[in-house]
């Protein structure tokens, strides 16, 4: 999905988490309005800045669209990626280190991290 798609989707109010939970929906010719609610719990570090909700709802999708497969083998390799590619420039993988701390620098940050990490999930999921 093309970063201006996510971008859209973020301006409509849809957080990092429902943003990989619904292209994955998407890619599996499905929708699930409850679902999409559902994962927004993960959104800004599960409310409390910690692990970022690309990570938490790459979790839910991998294991979506693969079952125990998603998570027992393609979630750790997703999560090393997205370690090594943002932990650093970063600080860590926490919300509130990646916003420094504001949550408006979503729209600034995040899209492009979406568009990376959604990349990545398809690659492991075409794998």
């Amino acid at each position: 999905m093309p970063e201006n798609e996510v971008r859209e989707l973020a301006m409509r109010g849809y957080t990092c988490s429902q943003i990989m939970v619904m292209m994955t929906l998407r890619r599996m010719e499905m929708e699930d309005e409850h679902l999409v609610r559902a994962v927004k719990g993960l959104s800004m570090g599960m409310g409390v800045g910690h692990a970022c909700g690309i990570v938490t709802g790459g979790a839910c999708a991998l294991s979506l669209a693969q079952g125990a497969r998603g998570i027992s083998e393609l979630f750790p390799m997703f999560y090393g990626w997205f370690y090594e590619k943002f932990a650093e420039s970063c600080g860590s993988i926490n919300c509130q280190d990646i916003l420094e701390g504001d949550i408006s620098a979503y729209m600034r940050v995040c899209p492009g991290m979406i568009t990376d990490s959604w990349e990545k999930l398809s690659e492991l999921l075409d794998g």
